[in-house]
């Protein structure tokens, strides 16, 4: 009895080992710098020719590495090139997400949609939204889950993002009320305002005991247009701040700390 009781406690042993080697969870908050893949609970696996490194030399606003995805020569729409996720360890109502992206200057640029960032609703569900650009390249916040929709500027800013250079974005999210449009969504873009709905369903009825619960960099290209990438090209991801309470501006060219004066003399 004693020997069969050593190996049942063993068996649960290696059983929650391995479930949390699946199941890293991240730092809450936490700040990323990706001096690796795996830094703060991150995991990332590439697709079918895709590939997720560590870049040390895209000059970006957070001095050192940034992740860097790569789509090759002949990439057809539909998906991404590499997935890169984070889980909270706890279903969280609400969410301050804060990172650095760009696009290299040859990037080509998807019809439909060039998805960004993926935040789910979980633990175990299908409900997501994701940040992304339209093809007219502006900022939008798509729900898939308790309902589909699509959320762009409703500020008056709203800026075209181009190919080659940094950008920061930060999105605020509150869980709703279950089966109730009550949730609010927000997104900054340097630093500026450019959207904030207080009416938005992130779960069903059905889904009380769910809350925010993990945040992926999954680029999909497309929208399904039939489109195929020509070449090589890339997405860098930089400075990922993930917390429950507002992170502040972060570091680069945006703060809106104003510059020191300066001396005007004519003579």
């Amino acid at each position: 009895m004693v020997k069969h009781r050593f190996l049942l406690a063993l068996f649960a042993a290696i059983v929650l080992v391995n479930v949390y080697t699946v199941r890293c969870f991240a730092e809450f908050p936490s700040t990323n710098h990706w001096d690796s893949l795996s830094e703060a609970g991150w995991n990332c696996v590439n697709r079918s020719n895709g590939q997720a490194t560590i870049d040390s030399g895209t000059n970006t606003p957070d001095p050192g590495n940034a992740l860097k995805f790569t789509f090759p020569a002949g990439w057809v729409a539909g998906g991404e090139p590499a997935h890169c996720w984070n889980m909270y360890g706890a279903a969280k109502s609400e969410v301050w997400v804060l990172f650095y992206f760009k696009f290299s200057s040859n990037y080509y640029w998807n019809s439909v949609r060039n998805k960004i960032a993926y935040q789910w609703i979980g633990p175990d569900s299908g409900n997501n939204h994701f940040i992304g650009l339209q093809g007219s390249r502006h900022v939008v916040w798509e729900m898939q889950g308790a309902e589909s929709r699509l959320m762009g500027s409703n500020t008056g800013y709203d800026p075209r993002i181009e190919a080659g250079q940094w950008y920061k974005i930060k999105m605020h999210a509150v869980i709703n009320t279950p089966g109730v449009g009550d949730g609010t969504a927000e997104i900054w873009v340097n630093d500026q305002k450019l959207m904030r709905y207080s009416d938005v369903m992130f779960r069903s009825g059905n889904e009380g005991g769910m809350g925010f619960d993990e945040l992926t960099f999954t680029p999909v290209f497309g929208g399904m247009s039939g489109e195929v990438k020509p070449a090589a090209d890339y997405l860098w991801i930089d400075h990922v701040v993930i917390s429950s309470t507002d992170p502040g501006g972060g570091p680069g060219l945006y703060s809106k700390v104003p510059s020191p004066p300066t001396l005007l003399k004519i003579e």
